[in-house]
């Protein structure tokens, strides 16, 4: 294991995520960590910005959240290496790459040239393809040329890489040299031209093998993709690959039971109350969960990288969609939300019903601006921002506040509309909070025997003679609760709640 990850919490993701720092738990073969479950997908590796090909240059297991890129090829002192040509456009006879190929044979005395057919079969040609190869001493140490066979003028591009059947992959061999080593292979430098049109889109790398017969022995991993430069040198750049190595990557984290992308606040919640926290998945309100996940359908991606603690991991998601976690009575846990209009069986409360009654505005929920931060960055931690503006605030009430929210959500459009919605600007907006007028709050004591069942989150209607209204009195107005205060021993009932809509 890389010593910098040791103690280092195992994250926990969902969503689609992108930029995120892999953990390496085994430096020997080039194994990376990304989550503690199954992931759904690995949509990109990166080393040092280039992306990485799945199954070539890395291989995932989703089933334990982990990649392997292997290791740089480590290449020993007095020891015979194959360096190998692969590419992947069509063989017609016509379009075709050639290498450069010694004339005379007796230029370079530490190797061969090879070709080889479809079947496997290696062909000694007796001559050399033009190469030098670099190598570093350490990782990080700087490159050196330990292979020079670079003669110019005495070569032809005869070494022809799927010209013919014959001929589908090329293999030149060389011997490192006695004094030093052993060498972390950076780069293979061989001499190429076009013939034809092979597609421009073409994949062509190298391998260095131990041996070839009987079976083909791979040291460390493959290049990556060779420059496809025409008439000049190629370059075979092979990964360098160790604890330091700059590796980011991007994901779609945890599934659902039924194997798609968990996105939905529900399951997510569901999810980590029975995986995370080791509690009981029945502990949270069915109806409660059934009705949050159908009117909070927006796409989330959380990044939960570090030991957090879960009450601000919920207050998070709490004020990114608007919505409420509450203790039930009953022991189970309900999920309440925010919603526009009167729900079914909305409770009325009128004169008689109430033991005390206080109204008031409260001018300091006015805010001029909403920031919602959005789509965070998992390698850098940054940020987008989608802002709404309520002009009113600035010019009738010279209030120009901003108020900014840290969210999970993942989209622009999303995170827009919750703006609007905490603003009350939004025509379609289903949970609005109207921080851009004074927040009228009324503060209730009920008769014994009353608004047990109320929760925050739930909708009331009031009914007032006497209140602090353009009428004087209110009828049947809806209000949207903040607290509830329950007095187990007197029986009493203590609320809070604001207006729920900007008239009355």
């Amino acid at each position: 294991m890389d010593p910098a990850a040791e103690g280092q919490v195992i994250p926990e993701r969902y969503g689609d995520l992108h930029n995120l720092v892999p953990v390496c738990i085994d430096l020997a073969v080039g194994k990376w960590k990304l989550n503690r479950r199954k992931i759904h997908a690995i949509t990109a590796v990166r080393e040092a910005g280039k992306t990485l090909i799945s199954g070539t240059e890395y291989t995932p297991d989703l089933v334990n959240a982990e990649f392997t890129i292997g290791v740089t090829p480590v290449l020993q002192p007095s020891t015979v290496y194959y360096f190998v040509l692969e590419s992947d456009y069509t063989i017609n006879g016509t379009d075709y790459l050639g290498f450069g190929w010694g004339t005379d044979g007796g230029i370079y005395t530490g190797g061969t040239c090879y070709f080889i057919d479809g079947a496997g079969a290696w062909s000694d040609q007796s001559k050399d393809i033009q190469f030098r190869v670099y190598a570093k001493e350490t990782l990080d140490g700087p490159e050196i040329r330990i292979i020079d066979n670079w003669v110019w003028g005495a070569w032809n591009y005869n070494a022809y890489l799927r010209k013919a059947a014959a001929q589908t992959r090329l293999a030149q061999s060389f011997t490192t040299p006695a004094a030093g080593g052993p060498w972390y292979l950076s780069r293979i430098q061989v001499e190429a031209k076009a013939t034809g049109t092979p597609s421009t889109s073409r994949t062509t790398l190298m391998s260095i093998l131990s041996a070839y017969n009987p079976t083909e022995v791979q040291v460390g991993v493959k290049s990556y993709r060779m420059e496809n430069y025409t008439g000049e040198a190629n370059r075979a750049y092979f990964p360098q690959r160790g604890a330091a190595t700059d590796l980011t990557v991007d994901i779609e984290g945890i599934e659902t039971s039924g194997g798609a992308l968990m996105t939905n606040v529900a399951d997510i919640i569901q999810d980590i109350q029975a995986n995370i926290l080791d509690g009981d998945a029945d502990a949270l309100n069915a109806a409660d969960l059934v009705a949050l996940k159908a009117a909070r359908t927006e796409t989330l991606a959380l990044n939960l990288d570090t030991e957090t603690d879960y009450e601000p991991l919920v207050n998070k998601l709490e004020t990114g969609q608007l919505w409420k976690y509450i203790p039930l009575l009953d022991g189970t846990i309900g999920l309440k939300y925010a919603a526009s209009g009167e729900p079914a069986g909305t409770p009325h409360y009128r004169d008689e019903h109430f033991v005390s009654f206080r109204m008031r505005r409260v001018w300091s929920s006015i805010y001029e601006r909403v920031k919602i931060k959005y789509a965070q960055d998992g390698g850098s931690g940054e940020f987008l921002v989608q802002e709404a503006e309520a002009i009113a605030a600035k010019y009738l009430y010279r209030n120009q506040r901003t108020l900014e929210v840290e969210t999970f959500l993942t989209d622009a459009a999303s995170a827009l509309l919750l703006a609007q919605d905490y603003l009350g600007t939004s025509t379609s907006g289903a949970r609005k909070q109207y921080l851009s007028q004074p927040m009228v709050v009324v503060e209730f004591e009920l008769a014994v025997g009353l608004g047990w069942e109320l929760l925050p989150a739930m909708k009331v209607k009031l009914t007032r003679e006497r209140a602090m209204s353009a009428t004087g009195a209110l009828a049947g107005v809806l209000f949207y609760v903040l607290d509830v205060q329950k007095n187990g021993s007197s029986g009493a009932v203590t609320v809070t709640a604001i207006l729920d809509a900007t008239t009355y």
